[in-house]
């Protein structure tokens, strides 16, 4: 694995919550929508593994950021088990929204000084992309 892999991996890490909280403070979703959704409006950069995204809702359910309920299907299939924000979930949206904001602030004024070629070394390290806020 690289170098850029592995930073984006270690990046990734502990924003589960953060994602799921996103896609749900829209309207209520099930498991799968929400894996989806998370992939769909990341354009495939956020992904949740097989397995992974279950135990991260029951850990949410009961911190009672959100709260599940179950729905009968339309269509004769299984019954589906729909998650919604909760009070306390939309303040934590709030909270993580405020940090990362200010986290990101502060990574992009130490991003300029690398970019404009303060510190050791020859010249700046180019810009591959614009930063997508």
């Amino acid at each position: 694995m690289d170098d850029k892999r592995k930073i984006l991996k270690q990046m990734k890490m502990g924003t589960t919550e953060f994602l799921v909280l996103v896609v749900l403070n829209e309207r209520d979703r099930y498991g799968y929508e929400i894996t989806r959704d998370v992939h769909d409006r990341s354009s495939g950069f956020f992904e949740f593994k097989q397995g992974f995204l279950y135990p991260a809702l029951r850990r949410m359910e009961q911190e009672a950021l959100i709260s599940g309920y179950w729905t009968r299907s339309d269509t004769g299939g299984p019954n589906r088990k729909y998650y919604r924000l909760t009070v306390k979930g939309k303040l934590r949206l709030e909270a993580f929204v405020e940090a990362w904001e200010e986290f990101g602030g502060q990574l992009d004024l130490l991003l300029a000084t690398v970019r404009a070629g303060h510190g050791r070394g020859e010249g700046s390290v180019p810009r591959t992309r614009a930063r997508a806020r």
